[in-house]
């Protein structure tokens, strides 16, 4: 299922798209004691909601200079084959934050992911120095700077918290920058 509108009722765009999946492969279990043998289980399956809406806009309409909100949700239920069984993220994102810029974009955003009980139990059960998973967490920032028609540079800093799912791993600062050619 899919909904997407031109224009809210304030007269903003906005998305909403609804969807699942099925995986028909086979994947191995998340055997809880060293003794028990994994089982291979058939058919994976889950469900998504991602949404997107643009609540503001400034400047000459011609340059399409907004703010665009989104989130997203996803979930593979069975948490005896997935080790991430949910899954979230949301963010912001100003296009063309500056009047003398409008290409450019800046944004923001959080990712949240937990890992399966059926994985923690079994870590718990068999400890490994590196620990058990539970969560990781990301938060990001991000600027796109248009250099030229088909080439942007996206400076990117991300700070990850328990990197692994891992609360004994320091949590981790990641730099980088992307750069994009579109030919």
């Amino acid at each position: 299922m899919r909904w997407n509108s031109e224009k809210d009722s304030a007269g903003l765009p906005g998305n909403l798209k609804i969807g699942g999946y099925y995986n028909g492969g086979s994947a191995r279990g998340l055997a809880a004691a060293p003794t028990v043998p994994s089982e291979t289980e058939r058919g994976r399956s889950g469900f998504y909601v991602v949404a997107d809406q643009a609540p503001a806009r400034w400047g000459d309409s011609t340059q399409d200079r907004h703010l665009g909100v989104f989130e997203g949700f996803t979930a593979a239920p069975d948490q005896r084959v997935n080790k991430l069984p949910y899954f979230f993220d949301a963010g912001l994102v100003a296009y063309g934050p500056l009047s003398k810029r409008p290409q450019d974009f800046l944004g923001f955003a959080v990712v949240y992911g937990s890992y399966s009980r059926d994985l923690r139990l079994a870590e718990e059960l068999n400890p490994a120095r590196a620990g058990v998973q539970t969560f990781e967490m990301t938060v990001e920032w991000n600027y796109g700077w248009t250099i030229r028609p088909g080439l942007l540079l996206q400076p990117d800093v991300q700070y990850v918290v328990h990197p692994n799912g891992n609360a004994r791993q320091h949590n981790a600062t990641a730099i980088g920058i992307n750069i994009v050619l579109n030919l």
